[in-house]
């Protein structure tokens, strides 16, 4: 069946990022055992999942790390999560989307997100183009869990069949196959053969 729908992840797809280029680009004041212990504070110990899901803020984030951690990383972790979105750049693929508009498809982003994503909508590249934004702090629910992809399709009532999602992870690519959605596992060295794919 044709496309209807072309689904873009955010991170990784449109926008350069990933958790090293986070720390490296935010902690890089702390000595690698601060470091370490950051980064099991706020990924090892949940914090960030509990982020993406919507269950805690920016704010109650920094709060609990001003009582369980020392100077600096409480402030240093408040810097980073005030400043990573206007700090990820746009990748090529952000080229796509006026094309893609052109050719009336509909465009929607499917993304584990932070609260926080409300607040930055004008960091993601041609964020007016898009006919729908599907987050998972604004519905409790993670990718790949086949969950959040039944509640994304029914949300804007859409057939799986008629959707191509773009994931830089295979997966979250391979929940979306679970429920009847073709996917691209898009790594950032191959934009020819995503514009292949969708026949630009």
């Amino acid at each position: 069946m044709t496309y209807k729908n072309i689904v873009f992840d955010i991170g990784g797809v449109l926008l350069d990022f990933s958790e090293p280029w986070l720390l490296d680009t935010f902690l890089g004041e702390l000595t690698p055992a601060q470091r370490k212990q950051l980064e099991d504070w706020l990924f090892g110990g949940g914090r960030w999942r509990q982020r993406d899901l919507g269950q805690l803020t920016d704010a109650q984030i920094v709060q609990l790390a001003q009582r369980d951690l020392p100077e600096p990383m409480p402030t240093l972790l408040q810097r980073m999560l005030n400043g990573h979105f206007p700090a990820m750049r746009p990748l090529p693929t952000a080229d796509l989307i006026p094309q893609l508009q052109a050719q009336d498809y509909r465009l929607y982003l499917l993304t584990n997100t932070p609260l926080a994503i409300h607040e930055n909508t004008d960091c993601v590249p041609h964020f007016a183009h898009f006919d729908g934004m599907f987050a998972s702090c604004d519905v409790g629910l993670l990718k790949p869990d086949e969950a959040f992809y039944r509640a994304f399709l029914q949300h804007f009532n859409l057939q799986a069949a008629e959707c191509l999602f773009i994931d830089d992870l295979p997966e979250n690519c391979a929940g979306a196959n679970r429920v009847g959605i073709e996917t691209f596992c898009f790594d950032t060295r191959d934009l020819a053969g995503l514009r292949a794919k969708l026949g630009l």
